[in-house]
């Protein structure tokens, strides 16, 4: 039965992609179905990464984020701009990690928050992609700001457990 329930589990690669697979591993060891950046595949209708991101957070029941000090990469304002409304006011962009959780804020979709304790060493020493650090401290700032309920976490891989 668990295996109805879907779970979309976000991390930014180079600084969470081994702490991401442990927790994969753990979700679906659980029986639950999990969407996960390895998983990734094309799907009718999305024509972008981000309506894709998009469409797999709608249809799911929870998301789990592992944040940190890594944005990430971004959508194109082309691509952004079909899902600006769903931003919350003052927040004018978005990495994709990070749209991931302004998605299931706007679905209502249960959320796990874990952020990584400050002395927490990436899997890669620097970012493999795009990363914008300001953008990064906003979002943070965001969640913070907002009261939500964080977990924060010496290793990221203590987390899973916990799911």
């Amino acid at each position: 039965m668990a295996a109805d329930f879907h779970v979309f589990l976000s991390a930014v690669t180079s600084e969470f992609g081994l702490a991401r697979d442990v927790l994969a591993n753990d979700l679906q060891a659980r029986d639950l179905q999990l969407r996960v950046q390895r998983s990734f595949r094309q799907e009718p209708g999305a024509d972008t990464l981000l309506r894709l991101l998009h469409d797999y957070i709608r249809d799911c029941g929870a998301v789990v984020c592992v944040i940190g000090a890594r944005s990430g990469a971004c959508p194109s304002p082309a691509e952004a701009a079909t899902f600006a409304h769903l931003l919350p006011p003052r927040i004018t962009e978005a990495s994709y990690a990070q749209w991931e959780f302004f998605f299931a804020r706007a679905y209502r979709r249960r959320l796990s928050l874990y952020i990584a304790a400050a002395d927490y060493r990436p899997d890669k020493g620097a970012p493999t992609g795009d990363n914008f650090p300001e953008l990064q401290n906003a979002f943070v700032a965001h969640i913070e700001a907002l009261g939500r309920t964080t977990r924060r976490s010496p290793t990221a891989t203590s987390c899973a457990p916990k799911c």
